[in-house]
């Protein structure tokens, strides 16, 4: 019975490897800019992946969860953030 050679094993980390430290980038720089609007309380526009546009008047965090505060009607709603779900991010 012959076994295969293990050399494929480096070859599939790598490649596994790459794209999840480009998502990790990608997820920090998002962070980075909803804490950079909670401490500059700004409000922000945000282009979620179905190409919706969302104003936020203000974000906040709650239990490690960023959530944005939006006037709907004249009431004030908060929206809980996926930050997967978030395809740019802009400091109004």
């Amino acid at each position: 019975m012959k076994t295969l050679p293990n050399s494929s094993k480096p070859i599939i980390v790598m490649f596994w490897s790459i794209p999840s430290c480009s998502m990790l980038k990608v997820y920090k720089e998002k962070c980075m800019k909803l804490n950079q609007a909670i401490s500059q309380s700004k409000p922000i526009k945000v282009v979620t992946n179905q190409d919706e546009t969302i104003q936020f008047n203000c974000i906040g965090v709650q239990s490690g969860q960023f959530f944005g505060i939006e006037n709907i009607k004249g009431k004030m709603s908060k929206i809980n953030l996926n930050i997967n779900a978030i395809k740019m991010i802009t400091i109004l």
